[in-house]
């Protein structure tokens, strides 16, 4: 003992580290219905967000269309108003 290095410190190779990370997975399985109902929920939302998206998109373009328009006749009065 009185030759021994006690500053040496224990490191675990990757084997181990995929052993433990494998362990973990197969215990951790008890929760996978319940994520997968958290999933299900959240693709849900972001597919009716994508839709209010789409639908704030079409209503943008078609008052960017109007406000266009309104935009053109306003400079065609103005030019009439100065001749």
């Amino acid at each position: 003992m009185d030759g021994m290095n006690t500053d040496r410190r224990a490191t675990l190779g990757c084997g181990t580290l995929i052993l433990i990370a494998l362990i973990v997975i197969i215990f951790s399985k008890g929760g996978t219905n319940e994520l997968k109902d958290e999933l299900r929920k959240s693709t849900s939302k972001l597919d009716n967000l994508e839709k209010a998206i789409s639908d704030q998109s079409a209503r943008l373009d078609s008052v960017r269309s109007v406000v266009e328009q309104q935009t053109r006749e306003i400079a065609s009065l103005k030019e009439a108003l100065q001749n």
